[in-house]
């Protein structure tokens, strides 16, 4: 027998078998050091909130992969809509409309008292049953007042419960009160067409954290409310496209248990788009 020859072979394969147990240990430790950054990372916001005082005084909204949408104004369906308000006690008579109108004006019989101690409440019901298609219209939280006596309430369509925020605040039904009473309401009449692809949808809190980035929030900052829904920037005449984007109302200001925090349509107002997280600012909605 060759020893030599032997003794070359074992240390040839000890020496292989040692480099492959070196190559095993290294890639243990590197996917473990890759699974601890990955656990850092979902802790980040936690970590970010808690470091900063930033309070998250709202419920974060489910999220999921959403269509852009294409949006048209719609010529009136004169006569489902005549019908459904000509048979209606609440508004005077809806005569024939021109052949290219796209928004009605509702006036009221006489004026509709709402309840003084929850307005919105009343409106609601109001618009629920007495408005065509009412259900399909939201609150987006906009109170417009001219003056002390008159105000105009903000409503908005809906795609699949998100609702659509139109470009400069254009709504989509605009309820006027006038000392606690409804006199007029003006509708839109729009058509709904999905991108046919989803795009991926940012997370809730890479939402808030896109405000921090941007300077928006700082220390202490208070988060009110955070919604997904649809934003449009881009208007032209009759049609807009809406993409997926976070409305957020934030304060830079944390509050005791002994101060009154503000209704959130009083806190200024900023869009996170929700595909690529930049923020725009909206002007205080009160």
């Amino acid at each position: 027998m060759d020893w030599s020859r032997t003794k070359t072979i074992f240390i040839v394969t000890f020496f292989l078998l040692n480099a492959f147990l070196t190559y095993q240990l290294i890639a243990k430790q590197s996917f473990e050091s890759y699974a601890s950054e990955q656990g850092s990372l979902e802790q980040s916001f936690e970590d970010i909130v808690e470091a900063e005082n930033i309070i998250v005084d709202t419920q974060l909204p489910e999220y999921r992969d959403l269509p852009r949408l294409n949006i048209e104004t719609e010529v009136i369906p004169f006569e489902e809509v005549s019908s459904f308000y000509n048979s209606n006690d609440y508004f005077q008579s809806v005569d024939q409309v021109a052949e290219d109108q796209q928004e009605l004006i509702l006036l009221l019989s006489s004026p509709y008292s709402l309840d003084a101690g929850s307005p919105l409440s009343s409106i609601r019901e109001f618009i629920d049953q007495n408005i065509y298609e009412g259900t399909e219209y939201v609150f987006g939280g906009e109170v417009v007042s001219s003056d002390s006596d008159q105000m105009e309430f903000h409503y908005f369509k809906n795609y699949e419960g998100l609702t659509l925020y139109g470009s400069g605040g254009d709504a989509h039904l605009v309820v006027t009160v006038n000392d606690g009473e409804i006199t007029i309401i003006e509708q839109q009449f729009i058509e709904i067409k999905p991108h046919e692809e989803d795009i991926e949808v940012m997370s809730p809190e890479d939402a808030i954290l896109a405000l921090r980035e941007a300077q928006v929030i700082t220390r202490n900052a208070t988060i009110h409310r955070i919604e997904l829904a649809y934003h449009s920037h881009i208007t032209d005449g009759e049609y807009a496209r809406y993409i997926p984007a976070y409305r957020i109302h934030a304060s830079n200001q944390s509050f005791s248990d002994e101060e009154e925090m503000p209704p959130y349509w009083e806190t200024p107002a900023y869009i996170v788009n929700a595909d690529r997280g930049n923020v725009y600012a909206l002007s205080n909605e009160s």
